[in-house]
């Protein structure tokens, strides 16, 4: 049964799926993070926080400090490595994550690169120890992965989190960018920096989801870096709007504008959210439906579809978990992929770290 692609249209079963090829970033940072094994790490984790860390801002980019924390895996079985206040300089600027890294890490054994993005006025820490347990979803699937959560500044554009607002220019980047994207260099700084000193890196499997402000950049990160992202799954948060306006940023001509490169996307949103309006997941798979497109042929965006105010023309399909709907994002392969739960507010689905896994392994 076809649907349209609606943040009110729901219902149950069918298959996504796909792949999309993605080349490595340039680097521009150094640090000073130490990956050794530690044979030392305490069995558990809490994991009943709540998730929905999106009001005041953090004063500044501090992450926490400590030693190895296991991610909670049976004490009996070798343990991922959990690092907590790890530090990597861009453009002169320290800038601070908490990284898991698997058991199996050497060159035999690659491994994809996860980023996990926190709302406003969070750090990373709260996506590793709150009720999003992405890590244990992988486990579970006996799949591993390379986890990072970075910290926002929370003083970028509106005293956000994360710079969803400044152009961070044509990439790769020859040299730093002093007027770009400083939130965009780290993102770079990580992946470059990941794939030099890391053996069981692979990135060419660079995958990104995140939080309210967490997904909002995940989506524009996927944006910008569209030959790097190779599936982005955003949860609650809205379009990669490059400007204030994102009906003016995507209107005709320019609603191709950004994407190279077609990019997988699952969109989670709840229907009662009251802090990002449950509209804009609307706006974020319209987005994607026409970037995919766009990013394969240019001349097949109608002008029918280059607005993110309207639904795409796209015919959707129910997928599982019931109620999310999928399109083929106008490029077979690459589809968009809309979950808008009923009755939810501004939070985690309960749901989400299986969706996404899943979402993520099938790309």
């Amino acid at each position: 049964m076809l649907l349209p692609l609606s943040c009110r249209s729901f219902s149950s079963l069918a298959a996504l799926l796909g792949a999309v090829a993605c080349s490595s970033p340039s680097g521009k940072g150094t640090a000073d993070a130490s990956f050794d094994q530690d044979s030392s790490v305490t069995p558990g984790r809490d994991a009943g926080h709540d998730a929905a860390h999106d009001t005041g801002h953090d004063t500044g980019a501090t992450a926490d400090t400590g030693g190895p924390v296991d991610a909670g895996h049976d004490s009996s079985a070798p343990s991922p490595t959990h690092l907590t206040g790890q530090t990597i300089t861009v453009n002169g600027t320290p800038r601070t994550y908490d990284v898991t890294i698997p058991v199996t890490c050497d060159a035999s054994h690659l491994h994809p690169i996860v980023f996990l993005f926190h709302g406003d006025g969070g750090k990373g820490s709260e996506l590793y120890d709150t009720d999003f347990l992405l890590e244990a979803a992988a486990a579970a699937a006996g799949d591993e992965a390379i986890f990072v959560y970075p910290n926002g500044t929370n003083n970028n554009e509106n005293g956000s989190a994360w710079d969803i607002y400044d152009d961070p220019g044509a990439f790769p980047y020859t040299t730093p960018s002093p007027t770009g994207n400083h939130d965009v260099d780290f993102f770079d700084a990580m992946v470059a920096y990941f794939e030099s000193s890391k053996s069981c890196a692979d990135p060419a499997h660079v995958y990104i989801t995140g939080f309210s402000n967490g997904g909002y950049v995940a989506n524009q990160f996927a944006r910008w870096r569209s030959k790097v992202v190779k599936a982005t799954a955003p949860m609650s948060g809205g379009p990669p709007a490059g400007s204030v306006t994102p009906s003016t940023d995507y209107a005709a001509p320019n609603y191709c504008v950004g994407a190279t490169d077609p990019v997988p996307a699952l969109i989670i949103h709840g229907d009662s959210d009251g802090t990002v309006d449950p509209s804009l997941c609307q706006q974020a798979a319209s987005y994607w439906d026409m970037a995919n497109v766009c990013a394969d042929n240019a001349a097949d965006c109608s002008a029918s579809s280059n607005s993110l105010l309207v639904p795409p023309a796209t015919p959707t399909t129910a997928t599982t978990p019931s109620p999310c709907v999928s399109s083929n994002g106008c490029k077979t392969g690459y589809p968009v992929v809309l979950c808008e739960i009923p009755g939810m507010g501004h939070q985690v689905w309960t749901e989400a770290a299986t969706t996404v896994w899943t979402f993520f392994k099938a790309h």
